[in-house]
């Protein structure tokens, strides 16, 4: 499966300083900065360096120069015949961990921003405040404060598969959201319409559905499976052909599974 994620960062000092590309001469820089590349792309590299020259086109190198290129990269933890890159995976942990510190500054953001104030933004008195938490312990309809529910919007938008315009959502969300039971209601109708979907690249963006959930009625919408998409039939047909030729050189070596 190919990673969603475009771009990792690149440090010409680490790069230049590295004995391994020191040890490098041109032509094996190119083919290491190929194979980094694909690696973080598809998540991984084939291990065998014939097949390696086949896929790349790299058919006049010699080989003992291509394999030292591959020895910089590691064994797959679960995938036989594949290699993995530690610093490529490093950056990956990087960007997990910096994306779920942004969602947590976001939350506490919002705390702070709407902490003690309704709807408008004004700052709600504190008798007030008193005054509606002790009426809510006698309804359970009534209205929680502010910084709740923008809590809430941000672990229901983290939740939903397919995302659009956030301020668009919160928007919505927060005018339609007003009480536990709906946003109860919005969770069941959002997990309903979700499982409904065979291919979430057929959901709604995140935006829309925020606005239209409440006309939504639960079990109501049928759809056919959805085609493979363009990503998917490509990942397929790398997969195949990639397997081919591991499986052709395996014979040649009179290797059996």
């Amino acid at each position: 499966m190919t990673d969603k994620r475009p771009a990792f960062q690149f440090y010409p000092q680490d790069f230049l300083s590295d004995i391994n590309v020191i040890s490098m001469n041109p032509s094996q820089r190119g083919i290491y900065i190929t194979l980094l590349s694909v690696c973080w792309i598809q998540g991984k590299i084939p291990s065998d360096s014939k097949t390696i020259a086949k896929l790349f086109g790299c058919h006049s190198i010699d080989m003992a120069e291509l394999d030292f290129v591959i020895s910089t990269f590691k064994k797959h933890p679960k995938r036989k015949g594949f290699l993995i890159h530690p610093r490529l995976e490093l950056e990956r942990a990087k960007q997990d961990a910096n994306r779920i510190k942004r969602v947590k500054a976001g939350k506490d953001g919002a705390e702070k921003r709407w902490h003690g104030k309704d709807l408008d933004g004004k700052t709600i008195a504190k008798d007030s405040l008193s005054s509606s938490s002790s009426s809510s312990s006698s309804s359970s309809t009534s209205l929680k404060p502010i910084k709740d529910y923008v809590l809430f919007f941000l672990e229901d938008w983290e939740s939903y598969p397919k995302k659009g315009n956030k301020q668009r959502a919160k928007a919505s969300y927060l005018k339609s959201v007003t009480t536990p039971e709906k946003r109860k209601a919005f969770q069941d109708k959002t997990r309903d319409y979700i499982e409904s979907v065979d291919d979430p690249h057929y959901l709604k963006n995140g935006d829309t559905w925020f606005f239209q959930w409440e006309g939504y009625e639960v079990g109501g919408v049928i759809q056919k499976k959805a085609p493979k998409s363009f990503e998917e039939l490509r990942q397929e047909k790398y997969d195949r052909e990639m397997q081919i030729l591991i499986d052709e050189d395996n014979a040649k070596r009179g290797i059996v599974k």
